[in-house]
């Protein structure tokens, strides 16, 4: 059993790098994802609906915390 999150704020990383018991979270790359989701409600109001759009995300472990705590 491991513990794992989807949001790598601060306290997460440390915990994560600590070795205590959270063990892992992803980073889903929000940089610029507010105005990505205005660009497909714009297209959805103007066009209907579109096809679902999928966002790569990268898991942020004890091997690679500490990338993300710089």
């Amino acid at each position: 059993c491991c513990v794992c999150g989807c949001d790598g704020d601060g306290e997460a990383l440390q915990k994560i790098k600590s070795g205590d018991f959270m063990v892992g979270t992803v980073d889903i790359g929000a940089y610029n994802q507010g105005e990505v989701f205005l660009q497909m409600a714009r297209k959805v109001v103007e066009e209907g609906p579109q096809e679902t759009r999928y966002w790569e995300m990268t898991a942020v472990t004890a091997e690679n915390v500490d990338t993300y705590l710089e």
